[in-house]
């Protein structure tokens, strides 16, 4: 398996998964063996529990199964992404959302499933940097084979994964100070879509959401660092 930035090698392995009262026999997963690149190097964790479709007739996602089996009332999943490392509030929530942790209504829109691509993909309108469109989406449209401006939703990324072309002028246009001295004067990225009620929706992140640890203007930080990185994948994934 290939990521941005590393790839690993193994083996497929079968057992008991068990995740609250959800269990699943004989789920099969896959063991590392060979680890390449310093993606895995220093991570406190022990694997990944994949999320995203199914994109190969060997193995069936831990999800999918418990869908299959219908284990859920609801065959939904919610994932809430503290800011506060040290809290442990972080979760993922199976069949069910915990409302309180929302501080807006759902956005609804549809998701492009294909065999190319196992990614939860959305389509969206356009980007915004600073309440001034860009032309990213219309090179996106240019680029792509169906004229749609594409974006994946990844919990597994830890950072913000985007065509070179599309990182550089964003950092350009973005101008963050390595001494966060700008840090008041930073503006917003703004991405806009519309929803299945053809309803025009706008997701705005904030200087604090694209800048790494969740730099403040309030905390101690001496240096700001935009949490890109330049990710070109061909087609048909990319």
């Amino acid at each position: 398996i290939r990521y941005g930035t590393g790839k690993i090698k193994g083996e497929f392995g079968k057992d008991r998964v068990s995740i609250g009262d959800l269990v699943i026999d004989n789920q099969i997963f896959g063991l590392t063996t060979i680890e390449e690149g310093s993606a895995f190097k220093n991570v406190p964790f022990e694997g990944i529990l994949g999320l995203s479709f199914q994109s190969n007739n060997k193995t069936i996602p831990f999800f999918d199964n418990v869908i299959q089996k219908e284990k859920l009332q609801f065959n939904i999943f919610s994932i809430y992404l503290s800011k506060n490392r040290k809290d442990n509030g972080s979760e993922v929530l199976f069949g069910e959302v915990d409302k309180s942790k929302m501080k807006t209504n759902f956005i609804f829109t549809n998701v492009i499933n294909s065999r190319d691509s196992p990614y939860w993909k959305i389509e969206i309108d356009n980007i915004y940097v600073g309440g001034v469109k860009t032309d990213y989406c219309d090179k996106l449209r240019a680029f792509s084979d169906n004229n749609k401006c594409n974006v994946a939703i990844d919990s597994g990324t830890a950072l913000y994964t985007m065509p070179s072309f599309i990182i550089y002028d964003l950092k350009r246009r973005l101008n963050v100070k390595n001494n966060c001295s700008n840090f008041d004067k930073l503006p917003t990225i703004k991405f806009t879509l519309t929803s299945i009620k053809f309803e025009k929706e706008e997701i705005t992140l904030l200087p604090e959401d694209y800048l790494l640890d969740g730099y403040n203007k309030n905390s101690s930080k001496e240096h700001c660092y935009e949490g890109f990185m330049p990710l070109d994948i061909p087609q048909p994934k990319g």
